[in-house]
């Protein structure tokens, strides 16, 4: 990873905005955070405001708070590039006030880029879960309110995360195209720890790297506890990939994620008490959104279609998992009841008629789940710890996701048994919203199916 100086980082007009998105859209870059929606496609904007958002709101991920604490400067580098590309006047780094010291690292690059302080600062976020949503970071950040469906763009804001900004400072500096990533690789491991990961190390390696695990029957979540997901040994990491939690495979963050509908159905029938908790932890029924799990769940409980509202309601689920994991005291799944019903509304072809304004609770501040809290329901507090920042892994073999996020995938353009050096072109982009995929390890190719690239190292065991 590449390291800004000062004189880059300090606020100036010398990069024009299309060079900066071509240089952008030549690295691949995409949300970092989770979502994988090409970069240079947020920064073709003109607003008032850029947030990067260094949140982190999941329990036990701290990739994002390493990359503040170890590469602030680039990251902030990235904010001033993406102000300079969008013609904002101000940029924010939001951080959790509860790490001060990633606060302190944050500030101080803050400072050697604005010493004035007259366009960039620190945004110290509650330590709450979900303050990295973009809804409820727009709203902690600005205090404006993003209505129903609509994007931070209405509110004249584009919000990055920290890791994409790194990426872009990286690009637009170095040309350095996005072939790694800061992974938290934590739970059930020998050497739990922060590590710099090629796109594409399978999951198996990362574990090994780690020190391994002592349990039997270990399961896999990339992500975090409550919006991961279950993976294979074989799956590999992605740049959307900012967590591995090696967990017992009777946990019960893995257990829930098996719960087919059908049966979380059956279980509301039996079991929902009408008592409304769900809603009442609703990020975004805080945020004035008309999405109410509690009536949504009598619905479907008792058969009955007649509340229209709630059932329309579910297309605007952020599927953050509060409403199942800390709301439902009957052990129920309204999060997935939301997603259900918003697969089969979707299916057919069902076009949600949102309002163009919201208006937040009175209550939504005090409201908001402190993330301690949600850990300890969660069963993980044993498994929160200050993690630290390792090393890059150096894996024989990936194997690439050819489609890496959002948008289109793009067009493989290198061929079985041709040698790649890293940061070669794999994939070009088929679109507006399509990103370029780059070589993570120099190597050979020795597959291209299924929709994914492998590649062995020269002298790498497969």
């Amino acid at each position: 990873m590449t390291t800004a100086s000062a004189t880059q980082t300090t606020i100036s007009k010398a990069t024009s905005a299309e060079s900066i998105r071509a240089a952008v859209s030549a690295a691949g870059i995409v949300g970092m955070g989770g979502g994988g929606f090409p970069t240079h496609v947020k920064l073709d904007a003109q607003v008032d405001s850029v947030i990067a958002n260094g949140a982190e709101c999941e329990p036990l991920l701290w990739s994002d708070k390493a990359l503040v604490l170890r590469h602030a400067d680039e990251v902030v580098d990235g904010l001033v590039l993406a102000m300079e590309a969008t013609g904002a006047g101000r940029g924010y780094l939001g951080v959790k006030a509860a790490y001060p010291d990633v606060v302190a690292s944050a500030e101080a690059a803050i400072h050697r880029a604005d010493p004035s302080g007259t366009r960039l600062s620190v945004a110290r976020l509650p330590n709450v879960y979900p303050a990295g949503d973009e809804f409820t970071l727009v709203q902690q950040v600005l205090g404006r309110t993003i209505s129903e469906t609509a994007l931070p763009l209405s509110q004249d804001v584009v919000v990055s995360n920290v890791a994409s900004l790194a990426a872009v400072s990286a690009a637009v500096r170095s040309a350095r195209p996005s072939t790694d990533r800061f992974v938290t690789v934590t739970g059930f491991v020998r050497s739990p720890g922060i590590y710099q990961v090629p796109v594409g190390t399978r999951l198996s390696d990362v574990v090994t790297a780690a020190g391994g695990t002592d349990l039997e029957r270990p399961a896999l979540v990339t992500g975090g506890p409550m919006m991961g997901r279950l993976a294979g040994p074989g799956d590999s990491v992605s740049k959307t990939t900012s967590g591995l939690l090696v967990l017992p495979d009777d946990h019960h963050v893995v257990r829930a994620r098996r719960v087919d509908p059908l049966s979380a159905l059956h279980l509301a029938r039996a079991a929902c008490c009408a008592c409304g908790e769900c809603t009442e932890v609703c990020p975004r029924n805080l945020l004035g959104h008309r999405i109410f799990p509690d009536r949504l769940m009598r619905g479907m409980a008792s058969g009955l279609t007649g509340d229209v509202e709630a059932y329309a309601g579910a297309m605007l689920c952020c599927e953050c998992g509060l409403c199942t994991e800390y709301g439902c005291p009957m052990g129920l799944d309204p999060r997935g009841m939301n997603i259900e019903v918003k697969r089969r509304l979707r299916e057919s072809g069902f076009v949600f008629q949102p309002k163009t304004e919201s208006t937040p609770s009175s209550y939504w501040r005090i409201k908001q789940v402190p993330v301690p809290r949600l850990t300890a329901r969660l069963g993980l507090s044993d498994l929160v710890a200050h993690l630290e920042l390792v090393g890059r892994l150096d894996p024989g073999v990936v194997r690439i996701a050819i489609r890496q996020g959002s948008g289109a995938a793009p067009k493989v353009v290198v061929e079985e048994g041709q040698q790649v050096r890293v940061g070669q072109v794999l994939a070009e982009p088929t679109g507006r919203i399509s990103a370029a995929l780059h070589a993570s390890i120099t190597g050979r190719i020795e597959r291209i199916e299924s929709g994914f690239i492998e590649i062995h190292r020269a002298g790498g065991a497969a």
